[in-house]
């Protein structure tokens, strides 16, 4: 996998996003700064813990597979059963893993249909060696983000970007800032069950990175549209009656990522150092 490198603040700051460790890193010539990690807005936001809704299912899944893997067996034996158990230990990280892969071949649709509806690049393809239990829940999911594109007026203005706050200490790639319907907007687009809360901490934060960098935009919503794998389309957006709010909460999952890694005893590690306000040049406004 290759590393991905972006010019940000005029050419001031590079981005380098390596792709086989999901891992952000910045460097600021004018500041001395090289290869600086920086933590991403998922990761922050991971703080907010869901075990109470993630251990039964990851434990339903594990049932699942060792209720399919044992159906047929006519004798079993306790080292049978053992041994099944912990072949299916890891069920769970297998599916995150499907939903993630699907989720990819979504959003590079996606975004390529923007583009080409844009005039940037050709009609985008499916890549033909998808693996095929993936055809009907990725088919189904750019249906309905298709259907919401057919739905409305986009002006596409920035789409997969990394977006770095120089100012806060971090850093996450977002799927889109557009004009719809008139109205800078800020959106992402998921592939879940359905649309969980801490999608407006993230967009949030792309919101403000983005501002810090282009302080003129005027964005003045925040946009989470879940394109269903059954094909159902499910849009919510915020205001900017909500972005202080949203922020601060956000901010505040950072600071405890920040006092988590300080604070594991021997495994302690200190929290990459925060840049500061990066002035923006006149050209960038």
């Amino acid at each position: 996998m290759a590393n991905i490198v972006t010019y940000v603040y005029g050419g001031r700051a590079q981005i380098t996003f390596k792709e086989s460790s999901h891992v952000y890193t910045v460097a600021v010539p004018e500041k001395g700064i090289m290869d600086l990690w920086q933590p991403s807005v998922t990761g922050i936001i991971r703080v907010l813990s869901k075990a109470d809704v993630l251990i039964p299912w990851a434990l339903g899944e594990m049932i699942s597979r060792v209720k399919v893997t044992l159906k047929d067996i006519p004798t079993l034996t306790p080292e049978l059963v053992f041994a099944v158990l912990e072949a299916s230990k890891n069920a769970h990280n297998d599916r995150k893993q499907q939903a993630a892969d699907i989720g990819t071949y979504v959003h590079n649709f996606l975004e390529g249909e923007l583009k080409y509806r844009a005039g940037l690049q050709p009609a985008p393809a499916l890549p033909v060696d998808m693996p095929e239990e993936y055809a009907t829940p990725v088919t189904n999911s750019i249906g309905a983000g298709l259907r919401f594109f057919d739905q409305h007026k986009i002006k596409l203005v920035q789409a997969e970007a990394p977006r770095w706050s120089p100012t806060y200490g971090f850093i996450g790639t977002g799927d889109l800032i557009a004009e719809v319907d008139g109205n800078l907007t800020v959106v992402d687009y998921k592939t879940s069950k359905r649309l969980y809360s801490t999608v407006f901490l993230q967009l949030a934060a792309y919101q403000m990175a983005y501002q810090e960098e282009f302080p003129t935009a005027q964005i003045t919503r925040r946009l989470a549209i879940n394109v269903g794998k059954d094909g159902a389309l499910v849009t919510e957006d915020r205001f900017n009656d909500t972005l202080a709010r949203d922020f601060r909460c956000f901010l505040s999952l950072l600071d405890a990522w920040r006092w988590d890694r300080e604070n594991q005893g021997q495994y302690s590690k200190p929290a990459p150092p925060i840049v500061g306000p990066l002035e923006v040049e006149p050209e960038t406004l």
